[in-house]
């Protein structure tokens, strides 16, 4: 036989074979909700779900992200580490709105949350 070295079969590979991915069904994701304990996870995952964001940049949120007069979600360091705005549907701004649930979400704390400033907000020195 020939004693030759064929560098081009180095190169060339058979493609991979492509499959879809694994989708769940409308009855699995009114399911996974209700499965959820705390409310803080609750809306985080309605957050994610509703929003179309990517987990990874759903955890670099933070409350002053999101921009509830213009209804946007700032979202930073997305895929490719590019910024994107998204739209803030009004029900999950409802749901994002008590203070508790938003700080324990985006783990920062809301300017006027403490009751020192709300006490210096209603009585003015």
């Amino acid at each position: 036989m020939l004693q030759r070295k064929w560098p081009v079969f180095d190169y060339l590979k058979p493609q991979r074979e492509k499959h879809l991915p694994c989708v769940l069904t409308q009855e699995d994701v009114r399911r996974i909700p209700g499965h959820v304990k705390t409310f803080h996870n609750y809306a985080f995952l309605t957050t994610v779900y509703t929003c179309g964001i990517r987990l990874q940049e759903a955890l670099h949120i933070q409350v002053s992200d999101i921009d509830t007069e213009r209804m946007l979600i700032h979202v930073h360091r997305g895929k490719g580490t590019k910024d994107r705005c998204i739209p803030l549907p009004e029900d999950i701004l409802a749901l994002l709105r008590p203070v508790k649930a938003m700080s324990k979400i985006f783990r920062e704390k809301i300017p006027g949350s403490d009751e020192k400033s709300r006490n210096a907000v209603r009585n003015p020195a």
